[in-house]
């Protein structure tokens, strides 16, 4: 049996809850809905910045892609936090593949909307624009910053949203009473939990009772941690079923839960792709075995091809030719030098 099984086996379902008061604004199941579009498609630049091609520019900066320009794939919004490719580099050599779930270019990784104006900018700003790349900067200025913090903040009980990534890593900033159990964000030490994508670790459970590598260890620290972690999180069945009184932000996955079903329909789509990918790479594969079968003897299979006979078949210099050809019994005369 795994450590991750062993582990698994010794949690009770209600043992990760260690939290006690109750919010009536949580306990509401809420459906998925496809068709509420996050804000940031609302932005035009990281909606239709070079995804189609130009046929004449109408405004400036232009936002279509031009001869000599990489085109860039439109992004589509699938649910939750999932987004038709991710903004992490894909590692495929010479990927081409549209379907593929990583970004294929710069502009596909620096105009993600989970990577869109989080990088401070390095170059200056001239007339209110930047130097380098005008209106169309991906990186973020110190004046778009102190809009930002000028603009009218989100109640932070608003947005207190359960996301499986940032689920109690963040201290929680609400004052008021609320239902902590719910809450997304963290309120005791023993309750944090670190940020999967900002922390490399395992789900492998961490051996030492006082960790002397601290948030720096490659290893889960805390039942929250590992059945959150990505690698776990509503990987196995819920055991209370319809009796679970947490379905919203349970590590285990209910059968009739619309997330748990695109998360399995995105594992299948990443699937076909790569399948797709190992066909094309299985047919290349099976045309260049094919073209030099060509140039091999076609009686020993073991030396390169001297001559082509009439018949069609092909010998070696250590295969004797014969008149009569002892595959296909026709004649091989008269017969053809390669030359290689």
């Amino acid at each position: 049996m795994s450590a991750q099984s062993s582990i698994l086996s010794e949690i009770k379902p209600l043992d990760m809850w260690s939290w006690e008061v109750v919010s009536c604004e949580f306990q509401q199941k809420t459906n998925l809905n496809l068709d509420e579009k996050p804000k940031e498609l609302l932005d035009p630049i990281i909606k239709n910045y070079l995804v189609h091609y130009c046929k004449g520019c109408t405004e400036v900066p232009c936002l279509n892609y031009h001869a000599g320009q990489k085109p860039r794939r439109e992004i589509h919004y699938l649910g939750g936090s999932r987004w038709s490719y991710s903004h992490k580099q894909c590692t495929r050599k010479g990927c081409n593949n549209p379907k593929c779930s990583n970004a294929h270019t710069i502009e596909e990784i620096l105009y993600h909307p989970k990577s869109y104006k989080t990088t401070k900018c390095s170059y200056p700003l001239n007339n209110g624009e930047c130097e380098r790349f005008g209106k169309l900067c991906p990186y973020i200025h110190e004046y778009e910053k102190m809009q930002n913090h000028n603009e009218p903040q989100e109640s932070p009980i608003k947005c207190n949203k359960f996301d499986p990534v940032t689920f109690k890593t963040i201290r929680c900033p609400i004052t008021k009473l609320h239902n902590i159990k719910f809450c997304n964000f963290y309120h005791k030490v023993t309750d944090r939990r670190r940020n999967p994508e900002k922390y490399a670790y395992s789900s492998e459970a961490c051996r030492k009772y006082v960790c002397p590598d601290g948030d720096i260890c490659n290893k889960c620290h805390s039942n929250i941690e590992f059945l959150y972690h990505p690698s776990i999180f509503r990987t196995n069945p819920c055991r209370l079923k319809e009796n679970c009184t947490v379905k919203e932000i349970c590590p285990f996955y209910h059968i009739d839960r619309n997330d748990r079903v695109l998360d399995k329909a995105g594992e299948i789509i990443e699937l076909i792709s790569q399948c797709e990918e190992l066909s094309l790479r299985f047919s290349e594969l099976q045309e260049k075995n094919r073209v030099y079968k060509k140039f091999m003897c076609s009686v020993c299979f073991l030396s390169k091809a001297k001559y082509v006979l009439k018949c069609g078949h092909t010998k070696c210099m250590e295969c004797e030719v014969t008149s009569v050809c002892e595959l296909c019994q026709k004649p091989t005369l008269p017969f053809t030098l390669i030359s290689l």
